[in-house]
């Protein structure tokens, strides 16, 4: 699974949510990873309590929704970026989805070779969420980030005021 329900995951998402947010002023993109711990906070709770395991599919939904949400919101930051020198441009972008698809490539794995004991160790299940956070970190703090969201922002409201 590419999402991993532990403690570990919430509490590196949320910080790394809190950081961006506050510390780079990237207040949307840093919002998208607060609402991923979160959901993933609300499916570990669904899970730990016996009487709402049974709902736990149907609240499998936000958690999804949310690492969908930020992955495709990541990749539009990427695409729109624009920086100085190109050159650098596309290497930072080459760095951030070379540790988004690590950590896709490592989940996919990992979900297959549950027979070998590399992957059966307790580190192992911090791997993937690692790469995924360098590529999240990477993303966040790209210059143009708050600018290029804000003006997807800014385009949607227009769109929802005129329907």
């Amino acid at each position: 699974m590419f999402i991993e329900y532990n403690k570990f995951t919430i509490l590196t998402y949320f910080i790394l949510g809190i950081t961006i947010t506050f510390a780079g002023r990237r207040w949307i993109y840093g919002s998208l990873i607060l609402l991923l711990s979160a959901s993933i906070l609300l499916q570990r709770n669904t899970l730990d309590t016996v009487y709402l395991v049974k709902y736990s599919n149907i609240t499998q939904i936000v958690p999804i929704s949310a690492f969908v949400l930020l992955i495709v919101t990541s990749l539009y930051v990427l695409k729109k970026s624009n920086v100085d020198s190109e050159r650098i441009n596309s290497g930072r972008k080459l760095f951030s989805v070379v540790f988004l698809l690590l950590s896709i490539i490592y989940s996919i794995v990992k979900e297959h070779n549950k027979l070998n004991p590399a992957f059966n160790t307790q580190i192992s299940r911090y791997v993937s969420t690692l790469l995924f956070m360098v590529f999240l970190w990477s993303v966040g703090f790209t210059s143009d980030n708050q600018a290029i969201l804000q003006g997807k922002y800014d385009e949607l409201e227009d769109n929802i005021r005129r329907f």
